[in-house]
């Protein structure tokens, strides 16, 4: 199928399905199918609309730091997961992965914990 014409709204031949899909409307293509000799007119239409932040994306070769307060404890458990999932995953694919956490010992001074897979 061939695409010949994209409209949109507002653009002649496109008046009744703007008054019938209103906002929704993005656009209306016509396509022509050779081999079955028809014309087809689709339309393409907002169904769902969410609020949406983009990711940020980390290499995968990326150090990050991350600080987690001391009575964060659900936030804390929340990332011990995620990294165990990593290391997992990277046990799986035959990969290596070392995962350091930082944390304060009882006299104040940092205490290095790093964990190969």
């Amino acid at each position: 199928m061939k695409i010949k014409a994209t409209l949109h709204p507002g653009q002649n031949g496109t008046k009744q399905l703007t008054n019938q899909y209103g906002d929704q409307l993005i656009c209306v293509r016509y396509r022509y199918d050779k081999a079955r000799q028809k014309r087809i007119k689709t339309v393409e239409l907002i169904i769902d609309e969410q609020d949406w932040i983009p990711g940020v994306t980390i290499p995968c070769d990326k150090v990050v730091s991350l600080k987690i307060g001391f009575g964060e404890t659900e936030l804390r458990e929340k990332v011990n997961k995620e990294i165990i999932s990593v290391l997992l995953a990277a046990r799986t694919a035959g990969k290596t992965v070392t995962v350091g956490t930082t944390g304060t010992t009882a006299c104040g001074g940092a205490a290095v914990h790093n964990v190969t897979y």
